[in-house]
């Protein structure tokens, strides 16, 4: 089973993270019908193994919600894209995520399960320091939130070069690469 009871709450929302990530296919469907706003529910994301945005991160959050463990949908308008006008009444989202407030065993972040290429505890680099409208369903409730910038371990590299050179002149050696986030995903 993919949530052992066994499994901390850290380790739960973790598991969802890397399900959602590798095992449902990020492909945008119908983006100019009524799906190209509305998610499909939780069932049917699972069934066809695929969905945009949206649709994974309903998927998150049922799973999450499954196992006691609060999570939020969060929209955004991606820092490529520029700054959301928060008085501006139109859609000019362009992205949906996931808020995991902080609660018992879980510390608090966001979760992107569109960013199949990168580390679990890193976020897309355009997700971050957007303004994010984190929406709760079952209250209605909604705030903002800012994505907070990540600090230089979600994404490093780093290299190491051993060489031998010989007396004319000519080198033999080995070279190692180590990244993660944004550059990992690159290499």
């Amino acid at each position: 089973t993919l949530l052992p009871d066994s499994l901390s709450a850290s380790q739960k929302v973790r598991a969802i993270h890397a399900f959602t990530m590798a095992e449902i296919r990020y492909e945008q469907d119908y983006e100019n019908t009524i799906a190209g706003v509305k998610p499909h529910a939780a069932p049917v994301v699972l069934e066809r193994r695929y969905g945009d945005c949206k649709d994974k991160a309903v998927l998150f959050i049922t799973m999450a919600r499954m196992v006691g463990i609060e999570a939020r949908f969060a929209i955004l308008r991606t820092t490529r894209k520029g700054a959301v006008q928060r008085e501006v009444p139109f859609q000019q989202f362009d992205h949906a995520i996931v808020y995991v407030p902080a609660q018992a065993g879980v510390e608090g972040r966001f979760y992107d399960p569109t960013a199949d290429m990168l580390d679990l505890d890193a976020v897309r680099s355009d997700d971050v320091g957007a303004d994010a409208l984190v929406y709760e369903p079952l209250t209605g409730a909604y705030e903002w939130v800012p994505i907070p910038y990540q600090g230089p371990d979600a994404n490093r590299s780093r290299v190491h070069v051993n060489l031998a050179i010989d007396k004319v002149g000519s080198a033999k050696g080995a070279l190692a690469m180590q990244a993660v986030g944004q550059q990992g995903s690159a290499l």
